[in-house]
């Protein structure tokens, strides 16, 4: 190899490298990472980036997005994901032999129907 062939790679991996970072830092800038209200509403491209670079946006679902709500506001596969993985978002479970004597007046609703349905 002649010494301006070795100097052409020197400088031909120095662009690159250059070119690498100014790539990287133009995609940083298109998101924010730390915007983590809703984040399940990000894009699927952004929820990848996010995840690859600050560890936001991995999981499926944000369990603690809507988390008051979630009898009503959630779809049904993210209430199975956030309670088996998260253990949020579960139906309550309710002891059905407990207070059975006083049943009518003494359990809750949602104990009355997750006991009597």
């Amino acid at each position: 190899m002649m010494r301006g062939d070795r100097a052409l790679g020197r400088k031909l991996g120095r662009l690159a490298t250059t070119l690498a970072v100014v790539a990287s830092v133009g995609v940083a800038q298109q998101y924010d990472c730390n915007a983590l209200m809703e984040w399940e509403l990000w894009p699927d491209v952004q929820k990848r980036f996010c995840c690859d670079h600050g560890g936001h946006g991995c999981d499926p679902w944000d369990c603690s997005y809507q988390l008051s709500t979630h009898a009503i506001s959630w779809l049904p596969t993210k209430g199975e994901w956030c309670c088996q993985h998260r253990a949020l978002g579960c139906a309550p479970q309710f002891d059905c032999n407990a207070g059975w004597s006083n049943w009518e007046a003494g359990w809750s609703k949602p104990k009355k129907e997750w006991c009597c349905d």
